[in-house]
């Protein structure tokens, strides 16, 4: 079959035009997959953290010691434990001895959520250069969190507190706080799941950093029960976390720290913590 001229030049027009529409397609969903790409996320090590409650009560004997902010003898309080390990190598392996990581993706203090994962890093010493990867054995599933900018975003619940000094304190906005989950804490000597956890902070600064941040959980006195102590451990070396509760087995103090309002019998834990953002690679 023979074409006409202007019927050529006509098919030929309207191919050109088509051609141009779709590449000009192709260019706009190209510069959308560009401009969709996730920023990186930003991981914040925890630089300070204190258990606030319940309280740690340790039996020698005729005494039943808070163990939580006081020293025995020559074996450091709790809280000061906790950082030690977070600031110190102790074990002069070349990284420092605990480091708890906070991987929001993404970071955006003016959005309105993202997602946040917790994971046990592997952090050089000493600790104003400190660099960190992540523990090829550690694994943790991401939680979703929301952005607020007024009021409280994590306190107290009512009714679970004793009166402890210093007291918990509460993450107000402007920051972030997480949907409930199941979170594993890893504190280095000992590690438990709490449930219905939830973590919170509020952002300050620039680089953020996060201050005035909790983390809630539930500890069922069953995996309290569990949870044995390294037999290294001056005082408390292998006993159960349970034993060292108020309201634990064979706990020495007379009253109980044991919470209503669980799944089960158990204790609400409360820990306040600080974080800084560090150099960082997956």
């Amino acid at each position: 079959m023979t074409l006409h001229g202007p019927r050529v030049l006509f098919s030929m027009a309207i191919l050109v035009v088509v051609c141009s529409a779709s590449s000009a397609q192709i260019a706009t969903k190209d510069r959308r997959r560009q401009a969709f790409v996730p920023p990186p996320p930003t991981v914040f090590r925890i630089t300070d953290l204190d258990l606030r409650d319940p309280h740690i009560f340790v039996d020698l004997g005729i005494f039943c010691p808070d163990f939580t902010d006081t020293g025995i003898l020559t074996v450091n309080s709790v809280n000061q434990q906790f950082q030690d390990s977070i600031s110190l190598d102790n074990d002069a392996d070349g990284f420092l001895d605990l480091n708890l990581m906070l991987i929001l993706q993404p970071l955006v203090p003016n959005g309105s959520s993202g997602s946040l994962t917790v994971l046990e890093g592997i952090c050089t010493e000493p600790l104003a250069t400190t660099q960190c990867v992540v523990n090829p054995v550690a694994s943790a599933d991401a939680v979703n969190y929301s952005n607020a900018d007024l009021g409280t975003l994590l306190g107290p619940i009512a009714g679970t507190l004793r009166p402890y000094s210093p007291a918990v304190i509460s993450a107000a906005a402007p920051g972030f706080v997480t949907e409930p989950t199941e979170l594993t804490l890893d504190l280095g000597s000992l590690s438990f799941s709490l449930q219905d956890a939830q973590i919170a902070a509020t952002y300050t600064g620039s680089p953020v950093s996060l201050v005035q941040g909790l983390i809630r959980g539930f500890l069922e006195e069953s995996v309290a029960d569990a949870a044995l102590l390294p037999p290294d451990l001056a005082v408390v070396g292998g006993l159960p976390l349970s034993s060292l509760l108020p309201g634990g087995a064979n706990n020495c103090n007379s009253g109980d720290d044991r919470d209503s309002g669980g799944p089960s019998s158990g204790w609400w834990v409360y820990l306040n913590f600080e974080a800084e953002q560090v150099p960082f690679s997956f």
